[in-house]
């Protein structure tokens, strides 16, 4: 079974180089833990952190500087990319249930685009 993964909204970001655009972009943390532990390389970074929520993204969203539906273009390209090439994709929601909501992009509203079920682990 191959397992994609990926993390539709992430907020903690690193930079890393994209094989498939040739150059270095921003990707959640996490992605790139997940991507190097268990060896997902056939997986581009591009399509497993396709949302970065950082410092300024709130007040750029709202000036109208980043639209909603490109947001929801790039998951669900990245979603169907991953998939295309997986036998099931696990997705990675944030932190925190509320995060992305002043965006319209938490992770319930994820999970509802994709058609995802979904398991919510707290402590």
């Amino acid at each position: 079974t191959r397992v994609g993964f990926m993390k539709p909204v992430g907020q903690q970001h690193v930079n890393v180089e994209s094989s498939l655009l040739g150059q270095m972009i921003r990707v959640d943390k996490d992605v790139t833990l997940i991507r190097e532990r268990f060896g997902l390389h056939y997986i581009d970074y591009k399509h497993m952190s396709p949302v970065i929520i950082p410092k300024g993204y709130t007040k750029r969203y709202v000036d109208g500087d980043v639209e909603y539906e490109q947001q929801l273009d790039d998951v669900k390209v990245a979603f169907n990319t991953i998939a295309d090439s997986s036998d099931i994709v696990l997705c990675e929601g944030t932190g925190h249930c509320a995060v992305g909501s002043i965006v319209n992009f938490n992770n319930a509203k994820v999970a509802n685009i994709l058609g995802a079920d979904m398991v919510l682990v707290a402590n």
